[in-house]
């Protein structure tokens, strides 16, 4: 009933008549006349049992795999700190180059593998919203804060375009954090003495966050395979696919837990543009409407 426009997919675990477990995947579309009008429902049910135990098989290797390389990884990184504080000697300049360089790329592979397992939560349904108001002017100065260096190693410039007022958005922020990083960080790997943009928008229904690079941009092919692979039903193989990324891989599952969209254009030397569409709650309308209540109050009161 609440969901009387869009496809709704569930699963279930059904106990067999011989009393083993089974999963099902339930999905129930709108069916639409030639008017567009809803005339009634289509079911489909399908037995996914097989395909979850596969599924739990791989998610655990890959949860096992990288809690064990995180060990001695946090171990290199933590020995590379100590050395590039010279308290056992001092470094030249080419040295601390090197190390400086080894130091960056340790902190990239350990974030690879903190998404690699937040995408094996994700697909296993271990993953919770944890949802609040938040201010989108602060989301945007947390990234900018972590990813300057990675940045300016590459000799790009950001600009940032921001509404007028500090303007808010009901979703969880450190996962929509987690969401812009990976586009900015996927902006800054293709691009190298270049720009990097960032426009955010708000309408009644809608907030957008445009990501603009001058990179290298994608070819068609690559293009069609990305926009396919960011669809919201979409069962593509993430690792088939080496322009997707273990960064849009979160992007694409964070945005589409918000009830979001992700959206692509790019051409070849001329740069990319990913579009996120993440739509209003009815928690971000009583809250809108609740502080526009307070603002005609005080001008009120000013008045």
């Amino acid at each position: 009933r609440n969901n009387k426009n869009n496809t709704v997919i569930r699963e279930l675990n059904i106990k067999s008549v011989t009393g083993e477990d089974e999963n099902y995947q339930i999905t129930m579309a709108p069916l639409l006349d030639t008017t567009y009008q809803q005339t009634g429902i289509i079911t489909m049910i399908r037995n996914i049992t097989d395909e979850t135990k596969v599924r739990s098989s791989r998610d655990h290797f890959i949860q096992t795999v990288t809690h064990e390389l995180r060990t001695p990884l946090t171990s290199i990184i933590g020995f590379l700190d100590i050395i590039l504080k010279e308290t056992f000697g001092d470094l030249n300049s080419k040295q601390r180059e090197f190390i400086t360089i080894t130091q960056h790329n340790s902190h990239y592979l350990k974030k690879l593998l903190s998404d690699l397992l937040e995408l094996s939560r994700i697909h296993s349904g271990q993953i919770e919203l944890n949802q609040s108001f938040f201010s989108i002017n602060s989301l945007i100065d947390h990234v900018m804060n972590y990813q300057n260096p990675s940045i300016q190693r590459r000799n790009n410039q950001v600009s940032i375009q921001l509404p007028d007022g500090n303007i808010k958005f009901y979703g969880d922020f450190n996962k929509l954090m987690h969401v812009v990083t990976n586009l900015v960080i996927n902006a800054n790997k293709h691009t190298s003495n270049g720009a990097i943009e960032i426009c955010v928008n708000q309408t009644n229904t809608f907030t957008s966050f445009i990501i603009k690079d001058s990179g290298s941009g994608l070819t068609k092919r690559q293009k069609q395979q990305l926009i396919h692979a960011l669809e919201l039903r979409s069962n593509y193989n993430y690792f088939s696919y080496d322009g997707l990324g273990l960064e849009l891989a979160i992007v694409k599952e964070l945005v589409h837990i918000h009830n979001g969209q992700v959206l692509v254009e790019s051409e070849e030397e001329e740069g990319s543009i990913f579009t996120l569409m993440l739509p209003h709650t009815s928690n971000h309308y009583q809250q809108t409407n609740s502080d526009n209540e307070i603002n005609q109050q005080n001008h009120h009161i000013a008045s």
